[in-house]
């Protein structure tokens, strides 16, 4: 974004590599989206995790339930960049632009199936929506779910 900016606006052409090392001169830092998330559980936490799940499974197996495992996924429509410059230290100087049109999926997977519904949103009541289109749907059902907010709110 920022070598098409410098060739339309001050008609340079630069590489990549050259709107870097200006950035730098400039005082200004490029940032990159951590590759893992921070707050991960730990190995340990995880095994248990997996082996609580694991003896559920098998409980509700041999109760004929249909098994399965829920999640949501949002798209946005962005650029390929996942960059900013700011100023070091600072908030960004340059932003990037993208649009707000998104529309999030939730989705359920077990047994053969996929069930899957668009929405412009995902909260509780998105979730409880396609809950209940499940449950009518397999009538009796076990759902594995992580620990998003639209999973855990009280409703």
């Amino acid at each position: 974004m920022a070598v098409r900016h410098i060739v339309s606006e001050f008609k340079i052409l630069y590489r990549i590599c050259g709107v870097l090392r200006l950035t730098q001169r400039l005082n200004f830092s490029i940032s990159s989206p951590r590759p893992v998330p921070y707050n991960c559980a730990t190995p340990e936490k995880q095994k248990e995790y997996t082996d609580n799940v694991v003896k559920m499974i098998e409980k509700y197996d041999g109760e004929h339930y249909k098994l399965l495992c829920l999640d949501t996924a949002g798209f946005v429509d962005t650029p390929s960049s996942s960059q900013g410059i700011r100023l070091k230290g600072g908030k960004y100087a340059v932003q990037i632009n993208y649009s707000k049109k998104s529309f999030q999926i939730i989705g359920a997977l077990g047994q053969g199936t996929l069930d899957i519904q668009f929405h412009e949103k995902v909260n509780s009541e998105t979730v409880i929506v396609f809950l209940e289109f499940l449950r009518r749907k397999y009538d009796k059902i076990f759902v594995i779910l992580d620990n998003a907010a639209a999973h855990t709110s009280k409703r």
